[in-house]
């Protein structure tokens, strides 16, 4: 690579054959090339009649902004597009994180410069931090060909590689009336909404898409009195009662007599993991030796009310 000055108005900065980030933030950015310089020169490549970018667009469309000229820059030469390419991906994997997304898109693009599936396997999956097996390499090529709006739910959202997973199998439809549901929930509460609607589509030997598109769904879903984060809640809730109707009947019986209690603050019984076991827990908090007693007064109370009883249906003590 040659290093030399060029001015950053003869860049072709809209050929993106060799774009990795998803990310088109420069107010940082800017804010340190003005404090300290272009530290780290872009890396272009010869092509046709204007250079074209092959890692550190973010870096050149700061300078255009700022009208800095010449800036520094290594120009690569007679390298094939993948060579081109592979100088990028190394590049910057080494100084920062890439989000699921632009993993996706670096998988493709080395497939499509002429990269082969075992190569990526054996030698790139492992570098972007991805289980090194033909069904992951499978799943993120999947990814780079989501829509656009669809790729930034993923990248602004920081979708975990299992919640890809879990997501993979649904179709575009279905994904399209997933996504502002997805977008309001953390990754625990996500998986847990895909994984029910699969489980429950293919008990009911339906598909996902009939689910979502049920009356009672589709009015919650369309709840202008709703905020996203108290609709992808509200389902939830919903499907997880439609597929574990037992469990949702014990849950509500026992919260109702949690209520007739009016337990004190600091105090908390809770069932065994899915009423498996009669056994309950008992937790409560204290900080110094008065706050102990109180609890211990306030158990007492507790066990004192007639509703107590009610927390052991099965008990044969009257």
């Amino acid at each position: 690579m040659k290093f030399t000055q060029i001015d950053p108005a003869v860049i072709d900065v809209e050929e993106e054959r060799f774009l990795i980030s998803f990310d088109c933030s420069l107010a940082e950015l800017k804010h340190s090339i003005q404090e300290v310089g272009l530290l780290n020169p872009p890396i272009l490549a010869g092509r046709r009649d204007r250079p074209v970018i092959v890692s550190g667009r973010k870096r050149i469309l700061a300078c255009l902004e700022l009208g800095l000229s010449p800036i520094p820059v290594f120009i690569a030469r007679d390298q094939s597009d993948l060579k081109l390419f592979q100088l990028a991906v190394f590049e910057n994997v080494s100084v920062r994180g890439l989000s699921a997304v632009e993993k996706a898109e670096v998988l493709a693009k080395l497939k499509s410069f002429g990269a082969a599936d075992a190569e990526l396997i054996r030698r790139f999956l492992p570098l972007l931090k991805i289980p090194p097996t033909a069904e992951y390499l499978d799943l993120f090529l999947a990814l780079a060909r989501y829509g656009p709006e669809e790729k930034r739910v993923v990248h602004e959202k920081g979708l975990s590689i299992t919640v890809l997973k879990t997501l993979h199998p649904f179709s575009p439809e279905e994904r399209a009336l997933l996504w502002p549901l997805l977008r309001s929930l953390g990754q625990n509460r996500q998986k847990e909404l895909l994984i029910l609607l699969r489980e429950i589509a293919r008990r009911e030997q339906v598909q996902p898409l009939q689910l979502l598109s049920e009356p009672g769904i589709t009015v919650l879903r369309e709840d202008d009195t709703l905020s996203a984060p108290q609709k992808a809640t509200k389902l939830v809730d919903l499907l997880r009662e439609r597929r574990y109707p037992s469990l949702s009947s014990w849950t509500k019986a026992f919260e109702a007599v949690l209520e007739k209690l009016e337990i004190e603050k600091g105090i908390l019984v809770d069932p065994s993991p899915f009423f498996e076991e009669e056994d309950l827990s008992l937790r409560f908090t204290f900080k110094n030796r008065a706050e102990f007693m109180a609890r211990l007064s306030g158990l007492k109370r507790l066990a004192e009310k007639p509703e107590f009883d009610q927390l052991f249906p099965s008990s044969d003590d009257d």
